[in-house]
């Protein structure tokens, strides 16, 4: 069972789809890979722009969307560590899915979704519901997802970053006027939605009952953070009162969402697509030998182009090096802010290991936030300037997008099960997606879990109520003193390899994506050497067909860019 695919296409979807069976024959015709082209296929038949709304639980995220269709499909009562991501889109035909990890997909019906009757969806599975509202039929490119809350002392907020920011391109972001301002999990949210630059649209929620004065008033604050938080304004920060299904503003807002659509598909999927035709481009003006190239030349030439191979490996594996001998100074600088917000958050834990309370949602958060942080400030700039060096090294006559932006976007989900494997494998070693995903989300729980446990155990017990207040508290707040460098030891434990580790990645992707295309050049000079060698006319008659596929390939590119 399959998603319905989107019926609105843009100009330039349509023309990709209209012109990869010509490109594909020319792919194939000169015995050149097609993995690129299957995923740009793909991503163009499935193209959408999924849009979680997150924030606190009970701030009104399931409420809103119900009001946007219009009916009561979703429960908006539901604990927030039962429920699971619901995905709505448009369709014609009715349909409600649920989606398991694995691939297995299985049709549910709108009493279990209501009566969130999903237990075998935990812990990562998510509910496709494909209706025919009106609302949504104007919004044909977008996927909006209602996601659970988080702030009732689970890990939600983690699985809403970790899970759908390689399958999102843009967030909402719902925060009610009861909260009037933002807490420490969505600050956490919106650092690591920064390392993804998506478009992120504010919406404050429950103004019903309130004075206009008080909804401007938290209007203007949470803008203004976010915007801080972000370093750009936010798309929008709108408001609404659902239960008065006073939606305008966010439908607007979603109206130029759904306008930037267009460009976010050029970004996403039109420009790696741009790039591995002009790659095939180069491969063709080697068998023009616009040079006029002899046997000898094109041998000399081969020697050059491997002796170009071998120096920029050279200068690779020395900036690598460089980058690898700065990773203990970048861990150290992240470690001392995982330290220092612990510290600072400390009277905080020790009153909720006081009363009682969970702490592992607020030392996740505070680890989570501080790793995110560091990670910015300290890891991405020496990343960046990695990639610029290597952007600057390598031979004028490669074509790799190493620009940090970037981003391949592919929903695997949408996709027949026996290709969508192979898909992910192709995306996930890919260039576009090693620069964008950071291994944050991986790296909290395994941290803390072992300690957690123990660090909430070690307060839960109240039966000592002859021991003074003041004293018991000293004595709870030395103790969770003490747990805070073995909470750093761990991070450094995990962390430091996966840093080690992202470096490495990086390293043999671009080190494969440049010898790919080197090898794939190299054929075109040894084919070029057989065909001169076939005699004059041979070789004239073969040229002007190469001449004509380069011209089909450089119309492909021109159109492309733009349509």
């Amino acid at each position: 069972m399959q998603s319905s695919t989107t019926t609105t296409l843009f100009p330039q979807q349509q023309q990709v789809l209209n012109q990869l069976p010509e490109i594909q024959g020319l792919l194939e015709k000169y015995q050149r890979s097609q993995d690129g082209l299957t995923i740009a296929e793909n991503s163009t038949r499935h193209f959408i722009v999924r849009v979680p709304l997150i924030g606190k639980f009970s701030s009104g995220k399931s409420t809103i969307l119900n009001a946007l269709i219009g009916e009561n499909i979703f429960a908006t009562n539901v604990d927030p560590e039962t429920a699971v991501p619901a995905e709505l889109s448009y369709s014609a035909e009715e349909s409600f899915i649920a989606c398991y990890p694995d691939g297995k997909r299985v049709g549910v019906t709108r009493d279990e979704i209501k009566n969130n009757q999903l237990s075998s969806l935990h812990p990562n599975g998510w509910i496709e519901a494909n209706l025919s509202s009106s609302e949504l039929a104007t919004l044909p490119h977008l996927r909006l997802v209602d996601f659970p809350g988080w702030g009732s002392g689970n890990n939600k907020h983690g699985q809403a970053i970790d899970n759908y920011s390689p399958r999102s391109l843009a967030y909402c972001l719902v925060v009610s006027t009861g909260e009037g301002t933002l807490n420490e999990t969505t600050h956490v949210a919106l650092n690591e939605l920064k390392l993804h630059n998506m478009p992120v649209i504010v919406i404050i929620s429950k103004c019903d009952g309130k004075t206009a004065t008080e909804i401007d008033s938290v209007t203007q604050q949470v803008g203004s953070e976010v915007e801080k938080l972000l370093g750009t304004p936010p798309l929008a920060v709108v408001k609404v009162s659902a239960r008065k299904h006073d939606l305008a503003e966010l439908k607007s807002a979603l109206a130029t969402l759904e306008q930037q659509a267009e460009a976010l598909f050029e970004q996403n999927v039109v420009k790696p697509l741009v790039l591995e035709l002009k790659a095939f481009a180069q491969f063709l003006h080697i068998l023009i030998n616009k040079d006029d190239l002899t046997s000898e030349a094109i041998a000399a030439e081969r020697i050059n182009k491997a002796q170009e191979m071998q120096d920029f490996n050279r200068k690779l594996a020395d900036d690598t090096q460089l980058l690898e001998a700065s990773l203990p100074k970048v861990l150290s600088a992240i470690l001392r802010q995982v330290q220092d917000r612990l510290t600072e958050q400390l009277d905080s834990l020790t009153n909720q290991a006081e009363a009682g309370q969970n702490l592992n949602s607020s030392i996740e958060y505070i680890v989570r936030l501080a790793v995110t942080q560091g990670i910015r400030d300290e890891f991405d700039p020496k990343i960046q300037r990695y990639f610029d060096q290597i952007s600057s090294d390598l031979p004028q006559d490669l074509q790799l997008d190493l620009s940090f932006s970037s981003s391949r976007q592919i929903n695997t989900d949408d996709i027949d099960n026996n290709q969508g494997d192979n898909l992910k494998k192709l995306t996930l070693s890919g260039i576009g997606f090693l620069l964008t995903k950071h291994p944050i989300g991986v790296v909290i729980m395994p941290i803390l879990m072992p300690i957690l446990a123990e660090l909430f155990n070690l307060f839960r017990n109240k039966a000592d109520r002859e021991i003074e207040a003041a004293q018991r508290r000293e004595s709870i707040r030395q103790s969770i003193l003490g747990k805070i460098p073995y909470i750093v030891s761990n991070t450094d434990a995990v962390l430091s390899p996966l840093l080690t580790q992202y470096v490495e990645n990086a390293q043999r992707s671009i080190v494969q994506a440049v010898e790919g295309q080197r090898a794939a050049l190299d054929a075109a000079l040894i084919e070029l050497d057989e065909k001169l060698k076939e005699g004059k006319a041979a070789y004239a008659a073969a040229q002007q067909q190469y001449q004509a596929d380069q011209q089909v390939i450089q119309a492909n590119i021109t159109l492309f860019e733009n349509v």
